[in-house]
């Protein structure tokens, strides 16, 4: 920076007037290459952001399936066990409180079922599960009867047949559900049991949820975001209907539909331009996990909108100033030198991981909406490490929240303990049994008891966080509703782990020692309260062993 403002300072002593015009031009050439490449890097990162920000919605609809079908086979002890239909209805109302939880914790699903092969069990075997929207209940729904229609019928069974041919975990294309009437795109997962196909499992995203997040992919007033299939068709597009090939309505993107066919996950957006309604617009577009393709577009006019004002006020000045224009040179080099110059640095900063950077204060020209863009581009960084880093407080077995997220919520306590305003309860959750069903039956079906155990809280203490702090230590934090009706709540986990005793695998049969204890007057850290639900559930596990 500081050689080009040395070229702009010579140029004007030597001549005003050849100084203004060489520094006007030379000033509109590079802003014009600079404002063309950073329009290509905002399009191609803001793409790539926003992509990875759909694709961590779509990993967590793949990692509950995926989740779900490992329950499921691990639940099932043979292919003739589903022809039992004690053992089946009991295996289906495990399995569904199972899904039931992680599709709760999941975020923009709208579906989740499972579905028994009818020629190994009965003809509706399974259950399906909806809800229109995130906020409300999941309901059950009746079951599609497969073998009424044909394998073909993708909007009515090929959530069914597709997986089943592919026999792998598979994304479908979005589709409009028949049964249903939901627009949706669903992931699927065969079940298998000794190599024999028995079912599928799956659940599906409210298409409109997708739609919203594409449609406020705004990085420039005229950005238009939509999604289109590997081969061209429209997914999704704000003014074009879903179906329709992309390049038949923009017939200069062919080549880009013929280069899709080859584009891979994770590559860098790749940038082309075309023409709609005589405006040119600039594209890029990169592959989802799902294999839709999203595609980020903006017109050319209002990214190049800064070069084009530059070029009026040089010829302004030419003509009206040229006598001071050696001053002007300077200034305008001075205050362009800086801020770039201070980008220059937060960019490596950025680079480098650091997020917390402080950008300059945004002017009107290109270097301010450089700085607007890359402010927004650091705050969608900032959200997406802010969601991964939210991934470290689960537990990876039971999908709980862990030691981490317990000791965050304590010291959420121990803050309102010393300020008097705290009234919470502690539930200590001790699981029994579980080193004779490690040592009799394996770690596999230890962490099943594992599992199992941990729902059973979980479903009983629905609207209450669930921590695991051990190995096989459990802490339910009770405020407000459930802190007033805890007599009831621990009476149906007795019920509950009573009703499990009659299970006939050992690791399905639940036996926990619990204490409770509340906040009172004279605590000062969570640990009190939690010393005093420790002795109360040690006293309830010497009563359960004197049993």
């Amino acid at each position: 920076m500081k050689s080009i403002q040395g070229k702009f300072v010579t140029l004007s002593l030597v001549s005003i007037l050849l100084s203004t015009l060489v520094v006007g031009g030379f000033g509109i050439w590079f802003t014009a290459r600079t404002q063309r490449e950073a329009s290509d890097q905002i399009l191609a990162l803001t793409c790539r952001e926003e992509a990875n920000e759909l694709d961590m919605q779509l990993s967590g609809i793949e990692t509950a399936v995926m989740s779900s079908a490992d329950l499921v086979e691990n639940g099932l002890p043979s292919v003739e066990s589903l022809s039992d239909d004690e053992f089946l209805e009991s295996y289906l109302v495990h399995t569904e409180e199972m899904m039931a939880s992680l599709a709760r914790n999941t975020f923009g699903v709208c579906t989740f079922y499972l579905r028994l092969d009818p020629s190994l069990s009965k003809p509706l075997a399974g259950f399906l599960y909806t809800r229109q929207d995130r906020h409300e209940q999941f309901k059950q729904e009746k079951l599609t009867d497969i073998e009424a229609f044909d394998s073909t019928d993708t909007e009515r069974v090929g959530w069914f047949y597709q997986p089943r041919d592919a026999g792998k975990p598979i994304w479908m294309d979005p589709y409009y559900n028949k049964n249903l009437g939901i627009n949706m795109v669903s992931f699927v997962s065969p079940l298998y049991k000794d190599k024999t196909f028995v079912g599928v499992v799956g659940i599906d995203i409210n298409f409109n949820v997708i739609m919203g997040m594409v449609r406020n992919i705004k990085p420039y007033k005229s950005s238009r975001a939509f999604l289109v299939s590997k081969d061209g068709i429209v997914q999704f597009h704000p003014d074009f209907e879903q179906g329709t090939s992309i390049s038949d309505k923009l017939p200069e993107l062919k080549q880009v539909v013929t280069n899709l066919r080859h584009i891979t996950l994770g590559e860098t957006p790749r940038t082309s331009t075309y023409t709609i309604s005589g405006a040119k617009r600039k594209l890029t577009y990169c592959l989802l996990k799902n294999g839709m393709v999203l595609m980020l577009s903006a017109d050319t006019s209002e990214i190049n909108a800064p070069v084009y004002n530059l070029v009026h006020i040089v010829a302004v000045f030419t003509l009206a100033f040229s006598a001071v224009a050696a001053l002007v040179v300077v200034q305008v080099s001075k205050r362009i030198s800086k801020p770039l110059v201070q980008l220059v640095d937060v960019a490596d900063r950025i680079a480098n991981g650091d997020l917390d950077v402080e950008l300059p204060e945004a002017g009107d020209d290109e270097v301010g909406i450089l700085s607007r863009s890359l402010e927004i581009t650091v705050g969608s960084l900032r959200s997406y490490i802010g969601d991964m880093s939210t991934m470290a407080y689960r537990d990876a077995l039971t999908s709980v929240k862990n030691k981490a997220a317990y000791n965050q919520a304590t010291a959420r306590l121990d803050e309102e303990l010393a300020c008097g305003d705290a009234n919470f309860g502690l539930l200590v959750v001790d699981i029994n049994d579980l080193k004779m069903i490690n040592d009799v039956y394996g770690h596999r079906h230890g962490d099943d008891y594992l599992r199992t155990c941990c729902q059973m809280v979980c479903h009983v203490f629905e609207h209450s966080p669930v921590f695991r702090v051990g190995g096989d230590e459990f802490v339910v934090l009770l405020e407000h509703g459930d802190l007033e009706g805890i007599d009831e709540l621990l009476a149906q986990l007795e019920e509950r782990m009573a009703r499990s005793m009659d299970e006939q695998e050992p690791w399905e049969r639940v036996s926990m020692a619990k204490g409770f204890a509340r906040s009172q007057d004279g605590d000062t850290k969570t640990e009190d309260v939690f010393h005093r639900a420790d002795v109360a559930m040690y006293s309830d596990k010497r009563s359960m062993k004197a049993k």
